[in-house]
C-alpha cells in the first residue's frame, strides 16, 4: 500500500506547536517527500518562508528574495544602488562593525541584483545563527543609507561597470532586451550607465525601497535549520515588513507587464582597428538573435528548457567532456564544423510574465558571412520541427542529472526554493522537476518553436558595415521575415 501513495504528501493545517510560535497566526504547509521536508508559511503580512531542514548540515544557508530588480525601477540606477548599498551602516552599527561581527562568527553575506529579482544572501555555522539573523536582518530592514556611503558605492561602481566595456557581452545582452522589450520594463539596465552614475540620489534609492521591500514581494527561505529551531525573533522582524509601499512613492516604482517586440540593433565598427584585449583575447564579432518564448508560468515551460539543452552549443577552446553540451546540435554542426567560430550557445531566459530564447555566436573577425550562412541554416531546420529521438532522450536526461546535481548544494537548494515560492506561489521538490521533465514530448518542443517563429526575431549585432547589410537577407531567406 505505501507504494501506491504518491512521492510527494501534502498536508496543508494551522501552524502549533509547544514553542510561542502559536502567538503569532502563522500558516504552515508542509511538504514532505522521500528525500526532503520544506516547512512553508505565509505571514499575515504576505511574506512568504520556505525552510528545509537536512541532516547532517553543519552550516545554514538563508536567503531574503525581493520581486524586484531594474524593470521596476523609473529612474535609473535606483534598483542597482539599492542592492550595492545591502549590509552597509545600520541605525545601531557602522558598516565597519557590522562586517566584523559577521565575520566573527564565521558568517558570510553578499547581495544580487538582475532585472527581475534581487537576493539578500547569508551562510553561517549553526550555532551561532540567532547572534547572525540579528545582524542579517537589521542590516536588511533598519539600514543607514549614509550620503557618504552612496557616493563610496558610486565610485566603486563606475570601476565595475568600467570594466564591463573590456567585454562586448554586457552591452549585447543589455541591447537584445532593449531591442526585444523596449526600453521600460524588462528593457532596462541591469546596472547603470556610466554618464548616469552622478545622477543617483539617496531619495531615489530609498523611494525604490519602499515599493520593493514589502510583503508580497518578499519571500525568506533556508536550509540546514528547521523550521522550529529558527529564533523567534527572525519571524517577528519578518512579520514587521509592510505589506504595502506608502502612496507618496508609488510613482516610484512600475509594474508594467513586459511585452515581446522583437528588431534590430546593428552596430557597426571598423573591425581593422580592433586589437587583442587586456585579456589577450583575439578580436571578435558577435552575432545574436532572440526570440518569443515561454515564461516562468507557461505550461512549455518544461519543454522549452529541454529544447535549450537539446540544442546547447560551446566554445572552441574547452568543450569538455559528456554533459557540457559535446553531443548538442549546435556543437557539433556549428562549433566542430566551423574552426572560426570563438562560442556558440543557445540560451532561454525566462521571467514570470515572459520568455527570450537566443542564440549568441561570437567569431573571428571576417568570418560574418560564413556564420550568418551556418546559423541560418540550423534556424530553418529548427523552424520545420525536425528533431531526433536521441538527442531528444539525451537533452531530457540532461537537464534532470544537471537539476538534481545543483539541488545536493545547500545554498543552491536554498535559492530555489525562495525563487519558486516568490514567482510560482509553489515549491516543487527535486522529484517533481523530474517529472515535469518526463512529461515533455516532441510535441510540445514543437509548440515551443511555433510560439518562438510566430514573432519577428531580435537581431544584435557588433560586426562591420558589410556583415551588417546581410542581415536583412538572412531575415527572409532562413526566417521567413521582412
Amino acid at each position: 500500500k505505501k507504494a501506491m501513495l504518491p512521492l510527494c504528501s501534502r498536508v496543508t493545517k494551522p501552524f502549533h506547536t509547544t514553542r510561542s510560535f502559536a502567538a503569532i497566526p502563522y500558516f504552515r504547509e508542509r511538504i514532505t517527500d522521500k528525500q526532503k521536508r520544506v516547512d512553508i508559511i505565509k505571514l499575515p503580512n504576505n511574506v512568504q518562508i520556505g525552510v528545509e531542514k537536512s541532516s547532517g548540515d553543519v552550516g545554514v544557508s538563508v536567503r531574503l528574495l525581493l520581486k524586484a530588480g531594474s524593470r521596476n525601477q523609473t529612474t535609473p540606477g535606483s534598483a542597482y544602488f539599492f542592492q550595492r548599498m545591502a549590509f552597509k551602516s545600520t541605525q545601531q552599527r557602522t558598516t565597519s562593525e557590522l562586517e566584523k561581527e559577521i565575520d566573527s562568527m564565521g558568517g558570510t553575506v553578499w547581495s544580487v541584483a538582475d532585472r527581475n529579482l534581487m537576493s539578500f544572501n547569508g551562510l553561517v555555522l549553526r550555532q551561532n545563527v540567532k547572534q547572525f539573523m540579528d545582524l542579517f536582518l537589521e542590516a536588511i530592514l533598519h539600514p543607514q543609507f549614509s550620503p557618504d556611503e552612496l557616493e563610496f558605492q558610486k565610485e566603486a561602481a563606475f570601476y565595475e561597470i568600467s570594466e564591463d566595456a573590456y567585454s562586448p557581452e554586457p552591452d549585447i545582452h543589455h541591447r537584445l532586451h532593449e531591442t526585444a522589450f523596449g526600453k521600460e520594463g524588462l528593457g532596462q539596465r541591469d546596472k547603470i550607465q556610466l554618464d548616469k552614475i552622478a545622477d543617483v540620489t539617496i531619495d531615489q534609492v530609498l523611494n525604490f525601497r519602499s515599493q520593493a521591500l514589502v510583503g508580497p514581494r518578499v519571500t525568506f527561505s533556508a536550509t540546514g535549520l528547521g523550521l522550529d529551531d529558527f529564533p523567534r525573533e527572525v519571524f517577528d522582524s519578518l512579520a514587521q515588513i509592510p505589506e504595502k509601499g506608502p502612496s507618496s512613492t508609488q510613482g516610484s516604482f512600475l509594474e508594467t507587464p513586459a511585452k515581446y517586440h522583437g528588431g534590430l540593433s546593428l552596430e557597426s565598427i571598423d573591425t581593422s582597428l580592433l586589437d587583442y584585449d587586456k585579456y589577450g583575447n583575439p578580436p571578435s564579432e558577435i552575432l545574436t538573435i532572440g526570440f518569443q518564448a515561454p515564461s516562468l508560468t507557461h505550461e512549455l515551460f518544461p519543454a522549452a528548457v529541454v529544447l535549450s539543452e537539446l540544442l546547447g552549443g560551446g566554445s572552441s577552446f574547452s568543450v569538455g567532456g559528456p554533459g557540457k553540451g559535446m553531443h548538442s546540435r549546435l556543437n557539433k554542426t556549428i562549433v566542430e564544423q566551423c574552426h572560426w567560430v570563438i562560442q556558440m550557445n543557445s540560451q532561454y531566459t525566462p521571467y514570470e510574465d515572459a520568455g527570450l530564447f537566443y542564440f549568441f555566436m561570437k567569431l573571428y573577425v571576417g568570418r560574418m558571412s560564413h556564420s550568418i550562412q551556418h546559423l541560418g541554416y540550423q534556424l530553418s531546420i529548427l523552424k520545420s520541427q525536425r528533431f531526433e529521438m536521441e538527442e531528444f532522450l539525451r537533452a531530457k536526461n540532461q537537464v534532470k542529472a544537471k537539476a538534481w546535481t545543483a539541488m545536493e548544494s545547500r545554498d543552491l537548494r536554498c535559492e530555489d526554493i525562495g525563487k519558486q515560492l516568490l514567482l510560482l506561489g509553489r515549491y516543487y521538490s527535486p522529484l517533481e522537476l523530474g517529472e515535469l521533465v518526463d512529461n515533455v514530448t516532441i510535441d510540445q518542443l514543437c509548440q515551443v518553436v511555433e510560439l518562438m517563429f510566430s514573432q519577428p526575431p531580435t537581431i544584435v549585432t557588433k560586426t562591420d558595415k558589410k556583415s551588417n547589410d546581410l542581415i536583412p537577407y538572412m531575415k527572409m531567406k532562413y526566417l521567413n521575415s521582412n
